[in-house]
């Protein structure tokens, strides 16, 4: 990584974010408030923790890029690191995604409930980050699609920057125009963030945090954040200032329009910024620290796995979902992702390197590599060539009304079925899903905490209905 050490604390401050990221989605599916105000951060960081990983990646790639010469050594360097980085976990949660899902419907229905070819197709080939930005399959995956787009852009920035760093802050002021025509143009505060998930993950309106990363990794770069003691006070304000500036509004679109987005997004930038010059003594501290930054992307990407597959476990055995399950969810999530790391990342990671002076682990870990995408996509041919998909056509006509805090949906009857799926959705996150044998659902308010669900229902073996989203009010 050119002249520059890698900066730990940005590993830290990584695997702080995935460990959030895991707490807000496992409590939020499981249905956990906590105190003030723990909820109210806890909401924040559902958006904000994604964020900072924006900051960091932007601020990382500065750091080993920017000092070196660029030529297409270095170019076909980055996208094969890159390649590796990214493209093995992500095949693996989008094949578990699928694997879990159809597992879930086989058991209840004695069907398969499967995706369409253009969405595989996108997702495998990744382009659904350009073409189909919603479109991903794997829960969470949109921000990896977005980080597909950010380095894509990469190499253009890393050429005009060679002949001036303006052109950096010209194409910070470019993305900056572009967030601020989502959020107060398409982003509408009177709405709620669910009804409006696919604008907000769109990559434009996300860039400005990757190129923001950028320019704070040219200031670290250029020492203009090697005062400390400065940064370390920053750093503990910008964690109050997000914590407790007071953001009206129950809904997250709150977070995300308006002076509240300002307030965050500056906070997060500041909370980045000031972290990078602090160094943190060898303890056990930063041991756990740096395990969980080693294993923040597979429990990122693994956890709504793990809950899903819990999803299974929990109707057939009819089980109560508490804080004491967020927390044994939580330790099998990071054994699993201390599993992929170490028999996935980090070889996927030393054969990108291609150091020829260290021992690559060329047996069974880099094998296991290589045929993890292989097999994905042998699987995945074969369960296509051998199912087929009936009657795409059907007009549900899905209906939602709410009466005496009761959601009731309601859709057009199809012959020959015996079991739909009913499928409901908060924030644009991990969906519940439930069988019924009529053409009817009914469900209480309060098993949502949103005031906004969507949801989408589906005869066996058929395509879904467009979804429909109902307004209600369980406060």
């Amino acid at each position: 990584m050119n002249n520059f050490q890698r900066v730990r604390s940005l590993d830290f401050l990584r695997g702080i974010m995935a460990l959030l990221i895991m707490v807000y989605h496992y409590s939020g599916w499981i249905g956990i408030n906590f105190i003030y105000p723990l909820n109210d951060l806890n909401n924040r960081l559902g958006i904000y923790a994604v964020s900072a990983f924006y900051l960091i990646s932007g601020a990382s790639l500065a750091l080993a890029y920017m000092n070196q010469e660029v030529n297409n050594t270095l170019l076909k360097s980055f996208v094969v690191k890159r390649f590796y980085r990214i493209v093995p976990l992500f095949y693996l949660a989008t094949t578990l995604t699928i694997l879990v899902e159809e597992l879930s419907s086989l058991i209840f229905s004695n069907t398969l409930y499967l995706p369409e070819i253009k969405n595989l197709f996108l997702n495998y080939s990744l382009l659904f980050s350009w073409f189909d930005h919603d479109g991903y399959i794997a829960t969470g995956a949109w921000s990896i699609g977005n980080e597909l787009v950010f380095y894509s852009v990469f190499p253009l920035i890393l050429i005009m920057l060679r002949k001036s760093v303006y052109y950096l802050v010209s194409f910070f002021g470019f993305s900056l125009i572009l967030t601020g025509y989502f959020s107060t143009t398409l982003l509408n505060d009177q709405q709620s963030l669910a009804e409006q998930w696919s604008d907000f993950i769109n990559p434009l309106n996300q860039m400005y945090l990757f190129i923001g990363g950028l320019i704070i990794g040219w200031l670290f770069i250029n020492k203009k954040l090697n005062i400390v003691w400065i940064s370390k006070w920053l750093f503990v304000a910008s964690i109050l200032v997000f914590i407790f500036f007071p953001i009206n509004g129950e809904d997250q679109i709150n977070y995300v329009t308006g002076f509240g987005k300002v307030v965050l997004s500056i906070a997060i930038f500041s909370m980045v910024m000031s972290a990078m010059p602090i160094k943190l003594k060898e303890s056990y501290l930063t041991t756990v620290l740096k395990f969980f930054g080693d294993i923040s992307y597979s429990m990122y990407l693994i956890h709504p796995v793990v809950y899903t597959g819990y999803g299974i476990i929990k109707t057939k055995m009819q089980l109560e979902s508490n804080l004491t399950t967020m927390i044994v969810l939580m330790i099998f999530t990071i054994s699993l992702s201390t599993v992929t790391y170490y028999f996935i990342e980090k070889p996927m990671i030393k054969i990108a390197r291609r150091d020829k002076n260290e021992n690559i682990e060329t047996g069974r870990k880099r094998r296991l590599g290589y045929s993890l995408i292989i097999t994905s996509f042998i699987g995945l041919f074969l369960y296509f060539n051998v199912t087929t998909r009936s009657d795409n056509a059907f007009d549900y006509d899905l209906k939602c009304s709410v009466e005496n805090k009761i959601i009731h949906l309601k859709w057009n009857e199809k012959s020959d079925v015996e079991n739909y799926l009913v499928t409901s959705s908060q924030k644009g996150e991990n969906p519940k899903s439930i069988w019924v044998n009529t053409n009817s659902f009914s469900t209480s308010e309060t098993d949502f905490t949103e005031t906004v669900v969507t949801f989408k229902v589906a005869a066996s073996g058929s395509n879904p209905s467009e979804p429909v989203m109902c307004k209600i009010n369980n406060k």
